[in-house]
């Protein structure tokens, strides 16, 4: 796999264009390829078991379906957040 340098920003990664590009072709080899696909995992489930057939669907699937990235919420000072709910009586 091609290394990218810095240059680009964001630590090494290709600008949004050429990570696009790459999701279209991932997209089409696997559009053309998908009753292949099916052969190739069942030969890895076959000889290295479901754990590795697992591990490569995940891979090549994370070039497809990025991750998403994680976010924790905090209250003040980094403490746990507060909820207050209170119910009104006054009907208008």
């Amino acid at each position: 796999m091609a290394k990218f340098k810095a240059a680009h920003g964001k630590g090494g990664r290709p600008p949004k264009t050429e990570l696009q590009a790459v999701r279209t072709n991932l997209a089409e080899f696997i559009g053309k390829n998908s009753h292949k696909m099916d052969l190739w995992l069942e030969e890895i489930y076959e000889s290295d078991g479901p754990k590795a057939a697992m591990a490569t669907l995940t891979n090549l699937m994370e070039f497809y379906v990025p991750k998403l990235a994680r976010q924790e919420h905090t209250g003040a000072d980094e403490g746990p957040v507060e909820l207050s709910i209170k119910w009104s009586t006054d009907a208008k």
